[in-house]
């Protein structure tokens, strides 16, 4: 932003400038540093003003805005391209005649800036300096490049937030720009939408050089939705990556995790076979290992091996055999022509059984009772 000066000799022709006629009877410069000087109370504006600036200043780099209509703008604010004295603002009471240097400092930013934007609302119109730099723009501008920006309040009626000196300056009707969706705008709604097309109508009015607000919106908006279906296109875009990464790293994962299992059963079926062929003693551990086996995938090698395991150990007592289509065990038979020997008599009657009881009063072995 331009350096603001500071001579004595430019604080002496604002003074001047103070007192001169209207603004009807004197000529504008021929270039001004700034495009709009803004007018404002730092409570409650201070960040809405601030907003603006930086949205203002950086229209001609917005990639939002046709670039037919792209122009460069500059903005003053205070605290911004000049700044007011600590004691000034401590006792801003006694700043307000022609004389005062904090007041003159800001008479030649006035000076050097095409259009003055107002910031004002039912809170701020009484503000001791907007109302100073209002009153001097109305003298020696008059109300031709003057535009009031309503920034909160819940009435737009102009008696209840505008400055008495642009009422009376007969500015009831004239337009005027209305900022206080910026207040609850929500990303995305109508209150956002209003506020962006409020900014570019004060955009447009900065600009001047024929240029419609209307053309602006339109192409913001244009320009906007396109952006907005470019980023749904790169989000779904960055959404079907991810979703193919993760299908490519889950099929990783199960194949992973099938060779591990098709491994770990191939080495408990060998394991089967050889501890039932290899070593007698460790038949039982064979079993388990091809029952683990076929637990795990039940392959045909898995199914052989067990069987293997149980024909060894049913040798001496038997056969037995595996039944794979319901994946369990048939007991084991006897040989045929052998058969389980037969209890006699007496030896039932020496144990007794669940049936066989004792009579009553009876005396048990070394004359214990039952």
């Amino acid at each position: 932003m331009p350096a603001a000066p500071t001579p004595a000799s430019a604080i002496a022709d604002a003074a001047a400038d103070h007192d001169g006629p209207p603004a009807e009877g004197r000529a504008e410069p021929d270039s001004f540093a700034y495009d709009a000087f803004f007018s404002y109370a730092g409570d409650p504006d201070h960040h809405l003003v601030r907003e603006v600036e930086a949205f203002i200043e950086g229209l001609h780099q917005n990639p939002l805005i046709p670039p037919g209509l792209r122009r460069e703008l500059e903005a003053c604010v205070d605290g911004s391209d000049f700044k007011k004295p600590r004691a000034a603002r401590r006792n801003e009471a006694q700043a307000r005649d022609a004389g005062d240097p904090v007041f003159q400092l800001i008479v030649e930013h006035l000076r050097r800036s095409r259009h003055l934007a107002v910031f004002v609302g039912p809170a701020s119109r009484d503000h001791r300096w907007l109302n100073q730099e209002l009153e001097w723009w109305l003298r020696h501008r008059g109300t031709e490049r003057l535009l009031l920006v309503l920034t909160h309040g819940k009435t737009c009626e102009p008696s209840e937030w505008m400055p008495r000196a642009a009422r009376q300056a007969g500015m009831g009707g004239e337009l005027w720009f209305d900022f206080r969706a910026s207040r609850q705008a929500a990303p995305g709604s109508a209150s956002t939408r209003l506020y962006e097309e409020e900014r570019l109508r004060l955009a447009a009015a900065l600009m001047g050089d024929g240029i419609a607000a209307s053309d602006l919106v339109k192409g913001y908006k244009a320009l906007s939705a396109q952006a907005r279906k470019a980023e749904r296109v790169k989000n779904l875009a960055f959404a079907g990556v991810a979703v193919l990464l993760a299908a490519g790293l889950g099929w990783a994962i199960r194949d992973g995790l099938d060779q591990a299992e098709a491994n770990r059963a191939g080495i408990w079926t060998t394991l089967a076979g050889a501890g039932a062929t290899l070593d007698p003693d460790r038949r039982l551990d064979a079993l388990s290992y091809g029952l683990a086996a076929l637990k795990t995938r039940p392959t045909a090698a898995a199914y052989h091996a067990v069987a293997e395991s149980l024909q060894i150990l049913a040798e001496p007592a038997g056969e037995a055999q595996i039944d794979p289509g319901r994946r369990r065990l048939r007991r084991a038979t006897a040989p045929a022509g052998r058969r389980r020997p037969r209890r006699s008599r007496q030896h039932a009657a020496a144990r007794p059984g669940r049936h066989h009881r004792r009579p009553a009063g009876a005396v048990g072995p070394a004359g214990h009772h039952p």
